[in-house]
């Protein structure tokens, strides 16, 4: 059983500062388990329908990570180019994708010039800004007339966790939430395009329910790992324990709300 003061799960939310930890590898580790489960996998494929895109349109996958994305729509005939804000990430999706153009940057100041993209995607990301404003100002700057952008985050306050305990839960997930920089940025990515200028803005609402093992230890030892200021260690570690003995026995269950906002520049 998994310790939520072990450190094995500690601040492997905060994407970003991945270069400042000294340990990028436990990310990638992380985020290329994320990103093989089926639900998310299904996900990316919604985006890139909800990017109207043609083959040889250039398009930029802001937080590329790895380069899932940029290996995925290099198959489509797509021109991508990633950019992210960790060098690590940076130098593996150049090596796992040598046809793409891969870029160290900002989302609230992206190094392309203006107009030069058919389409923007950001999955998973801008619950870790601190500008979101600023961020959909360089999207509608690189976008080109017409050019699509589609956001995908969680709004982490919707998350529920099956418990014997809800007022522990509810403690748990907030000050997971908390931790974040916007915890709640799915929910907000509609008013937010809005805001930017952006036409045609539509919004889908997901909920997975997750009840696999894997699944309770990559979103239980995660988020309980934040809430040992608001439950004390003890409370955590029995918290945790439940949540142990429940997929034991094959009783897990969390649901998790994503969202996905398009919209047409």
């Amino acid at each position: 059983m998994f310790s939520a003061v072990s450190g094995a799960f500690d601040d492997l939310h905060r994407f970003d500062f991945v270069d400042a930890t000294g340990d990028a590898a436990r990310f990638v580790r992380f985020l290329e388990r994320v990103d093989a489960q089926p639900h998310v996998q299904a996900r990316r494929r919604r985006s890139y329908d909800l990017l109207w895109l043609t083959a040889a349109d250039r398009v930029v996958d802001v937080g590329c990570g790895t380069g899932t994305v940029l290996g995925e729509l290099g198959e489509l005939g797509v021109q991508a180019t990633g950019i992210d804000v960790s060098e690590e990430m940076v130098s593996r999706a150049r090596k796992r994708v040598p046809a793409a153009t891969v870029l160290h940057g900002d989302a609230e100041a992206l190094p392309l010039p203006d107009g030069s993209m058919a389409g923007y995607r950001a999955e998973r990301v801008y619950q870790h800004l601190h500008d979101a404003r600023a961020a959909l100002g360089e999207a509608w700057r690189v976008l080109r007339s017409g050019g699509r952008i589609v956001l995908v985050d969680q709004d982490w306050d919707a998350l529920v966790i099956d418990s014997d305990d809800a007022a522990a839960t509810r403690a748990v997930v907030r000050a997971f939430s908390d931790s974040l920089v916007d915890g709640r940025a799915g929910l907000k990515h509609r008013a937010r395009l809005i805001d930017a200028g952006f036409r045609e803005v539509e919004v889908e609402a997901e909920t997975v329910a997750l009840a696999d093992s894997e699944s309770m230890e990559l979103i239980v030892g995660t988020v309980a790992q934040q809430a040992s200021d608001a439950l004390g260690p003890e409370a955590v570690q029995e918290w945790l324990a439940e949540q142990q003995r429940r997929a034991d026995i094959g009783r897990f269950l969390a649901l998790m709300t994503h969202v996905i906002a398009s919209a047409t520049r």
